[in-house]
């Protein structure tokens, strides 16, 4: 499973948003215009959610994330909550066959785009950043999980460096590089990008 996560902010919709032009994003997800936010698999961040905040009470025992984790079959999703507190050990307990493609931006900018798009429930500190990707980075280097890092908002210029990363992660994914490249093309708008 490819797994698309990052600080928030940091380019991962722009991501799944390409993906889903070339018709690769196997579940349906909600795009928050407003936010220029979304397109995660509900299920999923439904139970990352529960693992995170604890914000869903069925949701709540080991055994029913665990049936969850167990029970998704996505060849690719995209959640940043991966990044954040215990998710990620959560999952380690019940799969090992994560990859990940990893996004990130400058942490003050994080910030200040949440508070741009009026995400005020997500505000984390710059440090607080920095701690969650160092913890998060730590378990998956640790952990021996593939992995590619991507800078935001620098990757949108770099459609092939994104192709390469995502093939040497995911090579059983068929995408052909100008068919892709089309696609990046059609989706990209870096006037979206805020601070």
């Amino acid at each position: 499973m490819l797994v698309i996560t990052g600080t928030g902010r940091s380019g991962t919709t722009a991501l799944a948003q390409w993906l889903k032009e070339l018709n690769l994003l196997p579940y349906e997800g909600e795009y928050i215009k407003q936010h220029y936010s979304g397109l995660e698999p509900l299920d999923v961040s439904r139970v990352n959610s529960a693992i995170w905040i604890g914000n869903d009470a069925p949701m709540q025992s080991i055994p029913a994330q665990e049936f969850a984790i167990r029970s998704f079959e996505y060849d690719i999703v995209k959640d940043d909550k991966f990044f954040y507190g215990n998710v990620l050990d959560t999952w380690l307990s019940v799969r090992k066959d994560m990859k990940f493609l990893i996004t990130i931006r400058n942490f003050s900018n994080v910030e200040k785009s949440r508070r741009a798009v009026g995400q005020l429930n997500k505000i984390r500190t710059p440090e607080q950043l920095s701690l969650d990707f160092g913890k998060f980075l730590s378990r998956v280097i640790l952990n021996k999980l593939p992995y590619e890092i991507i800078c935001f908002p620098d990757f949108l210029d770099t459609y092939e460096e994104v192709y390469k990363k995502f093939k040497s992660l995911s090579p059983e994914i068929e995408i052909d590089f100008e068919i892709g490249k089309l696609a990046w093309e059609k989706v990209i708008n870096k006037t979206l990008v805020h601070y």
